[in-house]
């Protein structure tokens, strides 16, 4: 039997046996584990433009009553209604091990594993993070059983959220998440380009949409600093932190809303918007 066909029926064996985490000796330990949690973050201070909305008759007109405002790449204004997603941890990964290939191999397997561990917090739909929530609220992804071992790395997925989930729809926004990865309502105001941070805080002609990426589940890993799991050091956390602002850089969102391609691109954003920290 060759390396590939080893790693693969390795990996099989601890799908059915229930574990989300490799070790160097292939099975897990009662006790080790890894918590891993979600957060979002932006750059923009908190409420940096709440002054150019203080006049009621310039205040721009949003479905939803709160949202996140700020500047993409190219300096284009968004104000953030609804940004959901559904990230699931897969693995950690051992040092020096690569899994990419075995994971799109057995993919499917290995991220419905993870969804029956994880549990998240908030006013999101059951299985979404809700990065419209305060910076640095936390969401729940479950826990990881793992082996002792030295770690690298974590496997995390974007992964379709379940039929299941019953469609919530509030301030006519659809946060329904069945078979979906991403869901996002931004406002953008096209003319902010060039603009000033108080010129581009003062504008309020903008166009609003709402679109989805519902493409199969994505996998990638998050390398974190080299850390030892053994009898000594049972419990480690992970922090996995999306970084919004940049999820729209460089889409045309005069077609997200309908284009498959661009909507393919806001899911590759999302993947590049991620890292991992860690922490005992």
């Amino acid at each position: 039997m060759n390396i590939s066909s080893l790693l693969c029926a390795g990996a099989v064996a601890l799908v059915v046996a229930g574990l989300s985490a490799c070790s160097p000796s292939g099975s897990s330990e009662e006790g080790i584990h890894a918590q891993v949690v979600a957060v979002a973050q932006g750059t923009t201070p908190p409420h940096a433009h709440e002054h150019a909305f203080t006049d009621g008759a310039a205040t721009p007109k949003h479905t939803a009553p709160s949202f996140k405002t700020f500047r993409r790449g190219d300096g284009m204004k968004i104000d953030l209604q609804l940004g959901l997603l559904n990230l699931m941890p897969v693995e950690l990964q051992s040092c020096g091990v690569s899994v990419s290939g075995l994971l799109d191999t057995l993919g499917g397997l290995l991220v419905g594993k993870a969804h029956a561990h994880a549990g998240h917090g908030g006013e999101a739909p059951a299985g979404a993070i809700n990065v419209v929530a305060e910076d640095g609220t936390e969401f729940d992804l479950g826990s990881l059983l793992a082996g002792p071992g030295r770690y690298c790395g974590l496997v995390v997925a974007l992964q379709p959220g379940m039929a299941a989930v019953t469609p919530k729809h509030g301030d006519g926004l659809d946060t329904d998440m069945s078979g979906t990865s991403v869901n996002v309502a931004p406002c953008y105001y096209t003319t902010t380009v060039g603009m000033t941070d108080e010129e581009a805080a003062a504008e309020t002609e903008h166009l609003c949409i709402q679109a989805r990426f519902q493409g199969p589940a994505r996998t990638v890993s998050l390398p974190f600093a080299p850390v030892t799991l053994d009898h000594a050091n049972r419990h480690l956390r992970v922090t996995v932190t999306t970084h919004y602002e940049s999820w729209f850089d460089d889409i045309d969102m005069t077609l997200l809303a309908e284009d498959a391609d661009q909507q393919r691109r806001l899911a590759e954003n999302v993947e590049a918007s991620l890292e991992a920290l860690t922490a005992p």
